[in-house]
């Protein structure tokens, strides 16, 4: 459904460190780190099993994944990051996590965190988020 993921879309774009943000490309989901737009958001809708009640509501239960990342520059000293600096490079993260279920996206209700993986691959740290919400539709 378009309208989710530009309901999404313009909810992340509240944070203002982030310079790019789209949807996962399909058939090469690994494409999208855009070293030149950093930081980045990278939007997964799966495909909606919708229900339908009437001749015009529809509601499913959906399941979606945003996957921040960034190649923040900080200094180490030895072989210890600073941390300080780290977590100031990092904390637009929080910031995009919180944005979807404490303060709510349009279509989407009783959204909640089911996973949430942060790693780092080379010199990109990555926060994947798993939501799941409920989506109430009217046609027409």
């Amino acid at each position: 459904m378009i309208d989710l993921y530009l309901a999404l879309e313009e909810k992340l774009s509240e944070v203002p460190e982030l310079k790019y943000i789209d949807m996962v490309d399909q058939t090469n989901p690994d494409a999208g780190e855009q070293d030149s737009s950093e930081p980045t958001a990278l939007i997964t809708l799966p495909p909606i099993e919708w229900q339908q009640t009437g001749d015009s509501l529809m509601y499913a239960d959906i399941n979606f994944t945003i996957r921040l990342s960034a190649k923040p520059f900080h200094r180490s000293e030895g072989k210890s990051p600073k941390l300080a600096e780290l977590k100031n490079a990092l904390a637009w993260m929080y910031a995009a996590k919180d944005k979807l279920y404490e303060d709510g996206v349009n279509f989407i209700s009783n959204i909640c965190l089911t996973n949430e993986h942060f790693t780092k691959q080379g010199h990109t740290y990555e926060l994947i988020l798993t939501y799941k919400g409920f989506v109430e539709y009217t046609i027409g």
